[in-house]
């Protein structure tokens, strides 16, 4: 009886180990399939990582006064979602350049819906995947790289100069030098009402500015005189004068004459009457006008 229990329990024991056995193995093969899952969602996520795919999210800043922000990239009114405002940063995707030989790292074919008719899908958290939707679009003219927006944070400042189109700016800085000395827009709130001013100087109907720049060191103003092309609403350089005092600069109605002193005899002069707004300029005693002439087509001064 002794022999039979002994033989029982030796019997239940290989069995209890058995199982424990097989239950090791089991949970051995669960483990091994766990991870071979976890290393298939891994792949997935890599497909969509912005990084991994030879994308990444790049940083702009707003330069405009106001841009509109639209939930399509078009410029019909009832798409509007929301405004931003002047120094608003948003996020763009972008594709990565090989350092070496300055190819494409990423396929860019993938990001062709982010580009559409001049606008550009920002989004207003750091994006991190592929298939990450924009909280809207903007036109790209009003975004620049931070190190740039630095120069609009400055000489924009104040108030005459922040309700500037986001083109003006631009073309402001980008018309900055001249005779081999660079020229800045005034930093005084005193000067800045006197610094700029705007009409419609060829007769077009649309708003085109006149700027002064100045040169402290050499004691010299710029004039530059920025017209509307009528068709592209693009601003284009219609004038650019050094002169060798600090001018301001203003603007006088259209049908308001002005008279043009004889050189020879102050005593004499001749009265002009322009058929468009006009930029009169003036300090240290000088006081000279631009204006539109229709036969060549260009800003004249007189």
């Amino acid at each position: 009886m002794k022999k039979q229990l002994l033989q029982l329990t030796l019997t239940s024991c290989l069995t209890l180990l058995f199982l424990s056995s097989c239950k090791e193995k089991v949970k051995s093969e669960i483990s091994v399939k766990n991870d071979t899952l976890v290393t298939k969602v891994l792949n997935i996520d890599d497909k969509k990582d912005l990084e991994k795919n030879g994308f990444y999210a790049e940083e702009f800043f707003v330069i405009a006064n106001k841009s509109y922000l639209r939930k399509s990239p078009d410029k019909t009114s009832n798409n509007i979602i929301d405004t931003l405002d002047f120094g608003n940063k948003v996020y763009v995707k972008s594709v990565y350049l090989d350092e070496e030989g300055g190819e494409i790292a990423g396929d860019a074919s993938l990001l062709e819906n982010e580009k559409v008719n001049g606008f550009v899908a920002v989004y207003f958290k750091k994006p991190k995947t592929l298939d990450e939707k924009p909280s809207g679009y903007v036109t790209e003219k009003v975004l620049e790289y931070e190190y740039e927006f630095k120069q609009y944070q400055k000489y924009f400042s104040l108030p005459e100069f922040q309700k500037l189109d986001s083109q003006i700016k631009r073309s402001i800085l980008d018309n900055d030098y001249l005779n081999n000395k660079s020229f800045y827009l005034t930093e005084s709130s005193q000067k800045a009402p006197n610094a700029i001013c705007s009409g419609d100087f060829d007769g077009d109907g649309q708003k085109d500015y006149a700027v002064v720049l100045d040169n402290v060191e050499n004691e010299r103003s710029m004039i530059l005189v920025f017209l509307i092309n009528s068709a592209t609403k693009e601003p284009y350089v219609a004038y650019k004068k050094e002169f060798y005092d600090y001018l301001k600069v203003k603007k006088i109605a259209k049908n308001n004459a002005f008279t043009i002193t004889n050189e020879e005899d102050e005593n004499e002069g001749t009265s002009v009457t322009p058929s468009f707004d006009y930029v009169e300029i003036y300090g240290n005693g000088v006081v000279s006008h631009i204006v539109y002439d229709k036969d060549s087509n260009k800003m004249v001064l007189q």
